[in-house]
């Protein structure tokens, strides 16, 4: 008879008190079984699944061999071989510098020993709870976290949604105690030859697109040997660094890995932390949907060598020294998504599954085009916008209504955009006198489409003298930027500008201002210059470059006086934030300063009710129109120089030299555009008063008849 190996016929042929004896031994294998599943290993709110340990995970690093995953290396903390290797690679990292305490734009943080949160009276241990969290305690040692698991977390002083200076005090005041360190752990991974060497760096906060309480970064060195004592005798074969949610890769003998008597060098990027290869400026993807933004290593940088402490592979218990290695919580203040701090090292699955990390990483990284240029950089906006834009999501999550009563405002501008739409159509527009061109006369209503038309059509045949007036925002763009390097960076703007800096709205105001300085310049000179050869064009002559500057020039102080009395009215509205609406809509007002005075002559004192006059009844055809052009102006050279980045690999300087050209070659073409509008809205203008003029006169006739 063949004998049933089924588990019930088996447990019928034990005796009595044998199979008693069976049952409750499953039993209790059953309950551990589903006790370790059911460990906190489940992310939180903001917590990446990816970066958690599955317990399959937890189960071969605790007790690899029972489970079939591979003899661990032997690690002991008094492993002099391990000690050794830790310290010949020990990392050297390059920090950009901090002109002085609270500069933003340098880094304030370097890798620290943990130490610095464990025993701090000021530091909290807290619980999460439904309604309210616990403080379970103030001055947690490594050995009061070694057993805390999901649900508990660090509070630091401050708060990390609007960290101002306070975190960076509390840092410089407790960091001449604690030395500059990397952690090293040595791991293997089933399935794969060799090991590797993880460098773990902890920062006591994160400044980036998001901010929070702590912040753990890694590189790692892989080794083809299969013993510590073998690597000690033999170079690494390939180095992973750490980026956000992701890192790039490298071989030991790419010429793009900086070394220093053997030890990497890592080039951390100011406040989020991620690891670069060279000193520059980077696009990034947070982690946990922080979002696009820049990674800047750029120099000048303080060199800080890293000393390395190695982490044993058992930790004894709660008195060991890397107690701390098995806490499960956030190291900093718990948060919504982005903004949480972060877990420990032991939690994350780069941790446990190294070279699988490490298959997933990129082999290079995309700069940010960077430099001086006279014209808007290629992506130099970029970093502005996306550091605004988080600050704006910060200041949402702390006075929502505030924020909210701004995109009204911004909804309502839309509102008037759409408005907008249905009057710059041909509808209105009164049909062309026999004979006319695209381009003649000038002085008549155009749509929008028929303006781009028309500005290209005269951009054309007039080229070398638009272009020569173009150029000339070369050199006003040097002296424009020089100014503004010169105001922000010195006593006592630079005070101003640091407490600006941290109010999104006004930093905001402040940078619209500030880059209204070098537009107003260009409209002062360039498009004034422009705006001339356009009337002498329309009376029949060819523009002269020569001729329209030195009408400017005769004309610069009655400019110069029109635009200072305009941003004088301008500013005063800004400055109330309330006021700022009314600010928008002098602006706009106020836009054709250069053509009522190069055109028409009139004086400064009557070029701005002039200028209103034009805009009056139309207001919201000439923001709109405006707005188009600007976006227009200020978006194609950058679109462009990105397009040769991204897909012709191009470098930072054939970049720059392209959106630098671009945009110069772009002014006189705008220019063109807003004096076709200037010509639109008085042919408006001049409709309008004819038929105001006809109404008295037909109402005597209907009184007649």
């Amino acid at each position: 008879m063949k004998q049933s190996t089924e588990p019930a016929f088996a447990i019928r042929a034990l005796s009595g008190r044998l199979r008693i004896a069976a049952l409750v031994a499953a039993t209790l294998a059953f309950v551990l079984i589903a006790s370790s599943l059911d460990a906190p290993h489940a992310a939180i709110a903001g917590e990446d699944p990816s970066n958690m340990v599955s317990p399959a995970t937890d189960a071969c690093s605790l007790a690899p061999q029972a489970n079939g995953c591979g003899a661990p290396l032997q690690s002991t903390q008094e492993s002099e071989a391990e000690q050794q290797l830790a310290e010949k690679y020990a990392p050297i990292v390059y920090l950009k510098e901090q002109d002085e305490d609270c500069d933003r734009n340098g880094e304030a943080y370097a890798p620290t020993q943990i130490e610095i949160v464990l025993d701090n009276p000021d530091v909290a241990l807290m619980l999460s709870g439904v309604l309210t969290d616990e403080v379970v305690m103030m001055a947690p040692s490594g050995s009061d976290l070694f057993d805390k698991g999901d649900g508990y977390y660090l509070d630091y002083p401050g708060d990390p949604r609007r960290p101002r200076c306070e975190y960076e005090e509390d840092y410089k005041a407790l960091k001449p105690d604690y030395a500059d360190v990397a952690y090293a752990n040595i791991q293997r991974e089933p399935g794969f030859p060799g090991f590797v060497l993880q460098y773990w760096l902890f920062f006591y906060f994160n400044d980036w697109n998001n901010t929070h309480e702590a912040d753990w970064e890694m590189i790692q060195l892989v080794f083809e040997a299969e013993t510590v004592e073998e690597a000690l005798q033999q170079d690494p074969v390939r180095v992973g660094y750490a980026q956000h949610e992701s890192g790039e890769r490298a071989d030991w003998d790419d010429s793009k890995l900086q070394k220093e008597d053997g030890r990497p060098v890592v080039y951390v990027a100011r406040g989020g932390h991620p690891s670069q290869f060279d000193d520059a400026v980077y696009f990034g993807l947070g982690e946990d949907g922080a979002g696009f933004g820049c990674d800047d290593t750029s120099s000048p940088s303080v060199r800080v060598p890293l000393e390395a402490r190695l982490i044993p592979d058992d930790i004894s218990g709660p008195d060991d020294p890397f107690a701390w290695v098995e806490y499960e919580g956030q190291w900093g203040e718990k948060d919504q998504s982005f903004w949480n701090g972060p877990r420990g090292p032991k939690t994350k699955s780069r941790w446990h599954e190294p070279f699988t990390w490490e298959e997933e990483l990129r082999n290079s990284s995309v700069k940010v085009p960077g430099g001086t240029t006279i014209a808007p950089g290629a992506i130099q906006g970029f970093c502005s916008v996306i550091s605004f834009g988080s600050r704006l999501l910060n200041a949402f999550t702390r006075s929502p209504f505030a924020v909210a009563g701004s995109g009204g405002l911004v909804f309502l501008l839309l509102l008037g955009v759409v408005y907008l739409g249905r009057t710059t159509g041909l509808r209105g527009i009164r049909p062309l006198p026999a004979g006319a061109s695209e381009t003649r006369p000038l002085r008549r209503q155009r749509d929008l489409w028929h303006m781009l038309r028309a500005s290209a059509s005269i951009y054309r045949r007039n080229w070398p003298a638009l272009l020569l007036i173009g150029a000339f925002y070369i050199p006003v763009g040097w002296v424009t930027s020089g100014l503004h390097s010169l105001i922000s960076n010195n006593p006592p703007m630079e005070v101003v500008w640091r407490v600006l800096d941290e109010y999104p709205a006004t930093e905001v105001l402040m940078t619209v201002l500030l880059g209204s300085a070098q537009a107003a310049a260009a409209a002062i000179i360039v498009t004034a210059a422009v705006v001339f050869a356009l009337g002498e064009i329309d009376a029949g002559a060819r523009g002269s470059a020569r001729v329209a500057y030195r009408q400017v020039w005769q004309k610069l102080a009655t400019l110069l006086s029109a635009y200072i009395r305009a941003s004088f009215h301008i500013v005063l509205f800004a400055l109330t934030v309330v006021g700022i609406p009314w600010a928008i809509q002098r602006t706009v007002r106020w836009y054709f300063l250069p053509q009522v005075i190069m055109l028409e002559d009139k004086s400064a004192k009557d070029s701005l009710s002039a200028s209103a006059d034009v805009v009056s009844g139309s207001w919201w055809r000439a923001f709109g129109i405006t707005l188009v052009l600007g976006l227009i102006g200020a978006l194609t050279g950058p679109a462009i120089a990105i397009f040769f980045l991204l897909f012709f690999s191009a470098s930072v300087t054939f970049v720059n030299l392209i959106s630098t050209v671009i945009y110069v070659m772009l002014i006189p073409f705008i220019a063109t555009a807003l004096t076709l509008l200037f010509y639109d809205l008085r042919t408006r203008e001049a409709g309008r008063t004819s038929e105001e003029s006809q109404q008295p006169q037909r109402a005597k006739e209907g009184r007649h008849e």
